[in-house]
């Protein structure tokens, strides 16, 4: 067992608050002292652990911050372990409404698992590898800053991160590109205009950068610190808490039944990645997890077990982008390459059963969600495993803006959809098809065969003549990435950047009449719109680069409230007759959701509120 001992201390959570059925509960909050074995094979699935510092016993030993929360009662335990993945050291249960998930008795366990994560700023872990012949192991890695504001530098690294640091001696090779927009042609700023920080950690360049452009930093950096060892430590505390002895130190022993992971975004695509990599297995190869909720991962994995990774970098020239997308083992007919999401797991047995939600801005954005469910030549549906489902959130974006949120960095005010329900629902199905081999609902998502998912380009034919800029001109496109002939067997980039080859087509929702998505799990304020509501969301004019679409955003376009004005959709006047009319057609659109079970009846009320605030604000402001 990798775990050695857990240290914990007991206080009470959000003192002492209750839960819904579940009560109270206890947070347990310390350390997981683990040692891998680089001549394990379970192991060894971690990049250059072999090159990691040993003890005299010939382990590599580390660290990783630990919380658990679970009922005071064990009475009111429900049996099921979830994991709740962090995304840069946070919990993301607030994509589902933290204290429902408590309500529903789940024990919560969160691990720090990424490599370069701030400890003082959340759950984080880190290992260095040692040097060799007296020099540190480094390489040439890119990072990319597209600022929105005016600045004359940035860091090597994102907020709350670690950064690499540059290799003083090899600081002269460095280059700094300059592109207009993201994917543009490039021009390579003179060497002598900027420098790097006196820490090397930072570029400053005086002239300043332009919001809106894209600048590219490829550099030497100083030393390689492990970045996959926190999938291995989270498959190992995992794997303690549902098999170890009260005697061992186990917490939990004897109280897990089941094991579930939710993952947003970032940690939902390091849940593809555990995957991928084959550590969502235990030691004896048995499924560590037996359902996974896997939110906004699109088709993407993770740079974390890869020399020089960047676990938080998300580029159109990152290696997360690279193949394979989809959990169906295929082959790309331009690269040859055979591979799957679940095709080493699925070798040794039956796959864990996997949930992917996904909203219109991963496959608007640099997600590229389209990718998980169309095959690699673009022009057919992919196949999707009967023990996966794959829901698409019609019209919502990355994550969830309050109604009276902030309007955002868009040309459009943030799209205000909240999508949590259905999210609950896909979670409450989920725990269902576990516990109780309830199927969940069919699969959801716009498919070729249909004509629900269309190329870009005629998505935005459909959205012409929408009041203001519409849909953005510049869309960057994914290019097959090549990093080196041997780089995806030795998880080291031997080619920085990366040669592009042959893009990949994306694709999105077909929409309806007035803009809105027509594929997919509708929210039932989509089925009864008052707006446009979109997965995209041009840049706006204060930060620079408005033919540019935002990355993670969505819009509002709300209906004219009357008609005779320019807007070539039906106002809202010839929609509704009034308030009491307009929830009415959002009641039934939700019921007819509870009916399918893409929505829970606990959640009707909240969805009627929320849509009766909605026209209140909609029609007085």
């Amino acid at each position: 067992m990798a775990v050695e001992r857990l240290e914990l201390q007991t206080t009470a959570c959000r003192d002492g608050e209750a839960f819904g059925a579940a009560g109270p509960y206890d947070l347990l909050k310390g350390l997981a002292f683990l040692a891998l074995d680089p001549n394990d094979p379970a192991d060894a699935l971690v990049t250059d652990l072999g090159l990691a510092p040993r003890d005299a016993d010939g382990r590599v030993r580390f660290e990783a911050d630990v919380e658990i929360l679970r009922p005071i009662d064990p009475a009111r335990r429900n049996g099921r372990l979830l994991l709740d993945a962090v995304n840069r050291g946070a919990s993301v249960l607030r994509s589902l409404d933290e204290a429902w998930v408590l309500g529903q008795g789940f024990t919560v366990v969160r691990c720090g698992w990424q490599h370069d994560a701030d400890r003082a700023r959340g759950l984080g872990l880190q290992t260095v590898l040692p040097t060799l012949d007296g020099r540190p192991i480094t390489g040439r890695m890119a990072r990319v800053f597209e600022p929105d504001a005016a600045a004359d530098r940035f860091a090597l690294g994102e907020p709350g991160v670690i950064p690499y640091r540059a290799d003083p001696d090899r600081a002269d090779e460095a280059s700094l590109s300059e592109r207009t927009f993201v994917g543009g042609p490039a021009r390579i700023l003179a060497r002598e205009a900027w420098s790097f920080s006196e820490d090397f950690t930072g570029v400053i360049y005086p002239t300043g950068f332009t919001p809106g452009y894209a600048y590219e930093l490829i550099f030497t950096a100083a030393e390689a610190p492990l970045t996959g060892h926190g999938l291995a430590a989270t498959r190992d505390l995992i794997a303690f808490l549902r098999d170890a002895s009260a005697s061992d130190g186990n917490p939990l022993a004897g109280e897990v039944e089941h094991v579930l992971a939710f993952g947003v975004s970032q940690s939902g695509r390091f849940l593809r990645q555990m995957v991928y990599d084959g550590f969502c297995q235990d030691f004896e190869g048995r499924n560590l997890f037996d359902g996974l909720l896997i939110h906004t991962g699109g088709a993407r994995l993770l740079e974390s077990n890869w020399r020089l990774g960047q676990a938080v970098y998300n580029g159109w020239d990152a290696v997360s982008a690279t193949f394979p997308f989809t959990d169906v083992t295929q082959t790309d007919p331009v690269t040859g390459i055979t591979d799957g999401l679940l095709a080493r797991v699925s070798a040794k047995g039956a796959p864990p059963r996997i949930v992917h939600t996904d909203t219109a801005a991963e496959y608007w954005g640099g997600q590229v969600g389209s990718l998980a469910h169309v095959s690699a030549d673009g022009l057919n549906d992919a196949a999707v495993p009967e023990t996966s489902r794959l829901y698409y959130l019609a019209g919502t974006q990355h994550g969830v803006t309050p109604l009276d949120g902030p309007p955002g960095r868009g040309a459009y005010p943030a799209n205000t959809i909240d999508y949590r329900p259905l999210l609950r629902a896909a979670l409450r199905n989920l725990d269902c098809w576990v516990a109780l081999d309830v199927e969940p609902p069919p699969s959801r998502y716009p498919r070729l065969d249909d004509g629900t998912l269309v190329d870009r380009e005629t998505a935005r034919d459909g959205l012409a003549g929408l009041p203001g800029p519409g849909a953005p001109e510049k869309l960057a496109v994914l290019h097959r990435l090549e990093f080196g002939p041997t780089a995806r067997q030795t998880r080291r980039f031997e080619q920085i950047p990366p040669e592009r080859g042959p893009a990949y087509a994306l694709h999105v929702s077909a929409v309806d009449a007035d803009g809105n998505e027509t594929a997919g799990v509708r929210h039932p304020e989509i089925t009864a719109p008052l707006a446009t509501y979109t997965g995209w969301n041009p840049r706006s004019a204060k930060i620079g680069g408005t033919d540019q679409n935002l990355r993670t955003a969505g819009a509002v376009i709300r209906f004219a409230l009357t008609p005779g004005g320019e807007d070539r959709r039906p106002s809202v006047a010839e929609r509704y007759a009034d308030r009491e009319a307009y929830v009415a057609a959002v009641r039934v659109a939700a019921e007819a959701l509870i009916a399918e079970r893409y929505m829970l009846a606990e959640d009707m009320d909240g969805v009627l509120a929320e849509a009766g605030r909605r026209y209140d604000l909609y029609t007085t402001s």
